[in-house]
């Protein structure tokens, strides 16, 4: 029998390899996918105002062109990460970045970011090495964090392996200290919630913020803020989140909801994560419903909610609705596997 380091707040014995983590880890890919797919049809739009959480939650809709359950990016980035972090046995930048580039090559990526295209085409045509592709700094996109799950995962009793992981891993397509730092976040969220019954918001907010001092003052202080935001009325505490990404270039646009901008996209993740830990549906229609950069926001805090409450707190309509729904189930039990020697 395996055993877990203790280091998730409120726990004080550890917990042994189960099945129950195996369904959290299927809940992270499985709430990746569906939250991406919820909010790809409303990315940049502005959203009926007759929509509300329960007609979110029906179902997917269909956009033109696309099938139903579709998801983008997201989700494709975040299972190819997994793939390159089981086939390594770890993270490293070049399997990584490899591994990305056979979805360009391919074709079949969808709704991939100008930083992200742009890393991996100076790697495709440009033949760079893979530590001197990513967007430059200054371009602090939301691209490193959309993906940073499964580092949390493979890592998630080594404490200390998850930062410096997950550094190398967004360096692959982005360089500036505050989008490495929304992943680094994501990540050590994730490793956190993987292990834990519930997360209090305050304690759990200002252990990441201490540990995001290594990589980025700003972004730990943002965080550092949202414990005390999230004491607050959803609607006052959304306008403070949205307020930290409506400046220069990223003001005034994504429907003047959550931009594309790294800071955001963390922060209304781990709000509406935190504040509706316990019901994956109000968690992920929250970040959804409040617009912009909407499958970005919705897969995040759906992964985050799939590493807390597991696959089965997802709804059923919407986990076997997704698209390649057993596909997702078949990777990320397979990502479990290989993470804990089950197969080769």
């Amino acid at each position: 029998m395996v055993w877990i380091r203790d280091i998730i707040v409120g726990m004080n014995a550890p917990v042994p390899i189960n099945t129950k983590l195996e369904d959290r880890y299927r809940g992270v890919f499985y709430g990746c996918a569906v939250g991406d797919a919820l909010g790809t049809p409303y990315e940049g739009t502005p959203i009926p105002p007759e929509m509300n959480a329960e007609k979110l939650l029906r179902g997917f809709i269909e956009m033109s062109g696309w099938p139903k359950g579709q998801y983008t990016d997201d989700t494709m980035l975040t299972l190819a990460l997994a793939r390159s972090i089981g086939e390594h046995g770890g993270v490293a930048g070049g399997h990584i970045i490899h591994e990305f580039a056979e979805l360009w090559r391919k074709g079949t990526i969808i709704g991939a970011g100008s930083a992200t295209n742009d890393a991996i085409g100076n790697y495709i045509y440009q033949h760079k090495p893979w530590d001197q592709c990513g967007a430059p700094i200054g371009d602090a996109g939301n691209g490193a964090a959309m993906r940073a799950a499964p580092i949390g995962l493979w890592y998630y009793d080594d404490l200390e392996a998850i930062i410096p992981a997950a550094i190398e891993a967004s360096e692959v397509t982005h360089r500036d200290p505050r989008s490495i730092a929304a992943a680094v976040a994501v990540a050590l969220m994730t490793a956190y919630a993987v292990k834990a019954d519930s997360l209090d918001p305050t304690d759990i907010l200002h252990l990441i913020a201490g540990l995001l001092l290594q990589v980025d003052t700003g972004v730990s202080d943002h965080v550092m803020r949202l414990a005390d935001w999230i004491e607050e009325p959803d609607e006052e505490a959304i306008r403070r989140i949205v307020a930290t990404g409506q400046f220069g270039p990223w003001r005034g646009t994504w429907a003047g909801g959550i931009t594309a901008y790294a800071v955001p996209t963390l922060l209304i993740s781990f709000f509406c994560f935190l504040r509706y830990q316990d019901d994956f549906g109000k968690a992920v229609s929250h970040a959804i419903l409040t617009q912009g950069d909407t499958d970005t926001a919705g897969a995040i805090t759906g992964s985050l909610c799939g590493a807390l409450m597991g696959s089965g707190a997802i709804p059923e309509h919407l986990r076997e609705g997704v698209l390649n729904a057993k596909d997702i189930g078949s990777a990320a039990s397979r990502f479990y596997s290989v993470r804990f020697g089950r197969i080769a």
